[in-house]
């Protein structure tokens, strides 16, 4: 009963703020601006939801252009704007992820993007 109420609990600290959906071609690259205004100066991530966000890819520094895999990220503390650079665009690719801060331990806020593949 007690693992049940700790997913719950977390499950409501989990809050999403929005969809977006934005499209992509094949060996092509694409850029994505996650607007967290009221959290400027929080950790910000991204990542892939069929995975269970298991591998959330963050900038690491703020303010400063970081590679991380296939995608590079820029924390933008003024603006509180994490902005996500996809390069060379694959069908693996496509599908649903979030766009997060960590507010704090124990909550996050995300925006839910959903990235279409597209062939020529």
């Amino acid at each position: 009963m007690k693992i049940l109420l700790i997913f719950f609990t977390f499950y409501l600290i989990s809050a999403k703020v929005g969809v977006s959906r934005v499209s992509g071609y094949s060996g092509g690259g694409l850029m994505i601006k996650c607007e967290h205004p009221q959290y400027k100066t929080k950790p910000k991530y991204i990542c892939k939801e069929s995975d269970g966000c298991s591998e959330r890819k963050s900038p690491g520094v703020q303010d400063e252009w970081m590679e991380n895999g296939d995608v590079s990220l820029y924390d933008d503390t003024r603006a509180g704007v994490l902005m996500v650079f996809f390069r060379e665009l694959k069908a693996a690719d496509a599908g649903t992820y979030r766009c997060g801060v960590n507010v704090s331990l124990y909550h996050e806020s995300f925006t839910e993007l959903q990235l279409n593949f597209q062939t020529r």
